[in-house]
């Protein structure tokens, strides 16, 4: 009668078994989000415009949501954290209120007499447009406007999906709840931003032609 032969079970090595282990783990959690099963993450959808939004017939751009901006306008190029709202007594010899990415330029001879004027940007309203609003208002300007310039990269416009030749300005016609009409503007492709002559304080936005 032969001995029946004694094995000895074979190990594997401890290094091999925690790789095996780990690889293991990684295809179970890809099976897992390749699943279509009812706990596979839902799809979300983006709006196909959501740069911008139409009212009254005028498709107005919605700003981007931040307030950091490079600040121009006869300073230094710098980034810094600008205001959304400014205030001044503008007097007859003319003068500027600046916001986050615009500036109003009030010229010489528009007021017999000293104004407070004040300047807000669009970050103040729940509409999320990208605007600017000037008060009080129902001021109007007979001989010279002023100007509204507003800084706009192309980097930017092409971020929305917009032509850059396409942006245009628009404001709120009468006081309150009035309608929107477009200004027809060109975009400055040298200083990268769009103006407009504001004749009368309202609210003033980019838009789309």
């Amino acid at each position: 009668m032969i001995a029946a032969k004694k094995t000895t079970p074979h190990l594997m090595p401890l290094g091999r078994l925690k790789s095996l282990l780990v690889v293991a783990v990684v295809a179970g959690l890809t099976a897992c989000g390749q699943d279509d099963g009812p706990f596979a993450p839902i799809a979300q959808e983006t709006a196909q415009n959501s740069a911008t939004v139409t009212i009254d017939g005028v498709e107005l751009l919605v700003a981007p949501g931040a307030s950091e901006e490079i600040a121009r306008f006869g300073r230094k190029v710098r980034t810094k954290k600008c205001s959304t709202r400014a205030r001044k007594n503008m007097t007859n010899n003319g003068g500027t209120l600046a916001v986050c990415g615009a500036q109003l330029t009030v010229h010489s001879g528009s007021f017999p007499r000293t104004e407070h004027l004040w300047m807000i940007t669009g970050d103040t309203r729940d509409d999320g447009l990208w605007s600017y609003e000037f008060g009080p208002h129902g001021i109007q300007f007979r001989h010279t406007p002023a100007t509204l310039t507003i800084e706009v990269t192309p980097r930017q416009l092409k971020s929305m999906g917009i032509d850059p030749d396409r942006l245009s300005i628009a404001y709120v016609t009468g006081q309150g709840h009035g309608n929107w009409q477009v200004i027809g503007v060109d975009y400055d492709w040298d200083s990268q931003t769009i103006s407009a002559p504001v004749w009368h304080f309202s609210r003033y936005a980019l838009c789309v032609e």
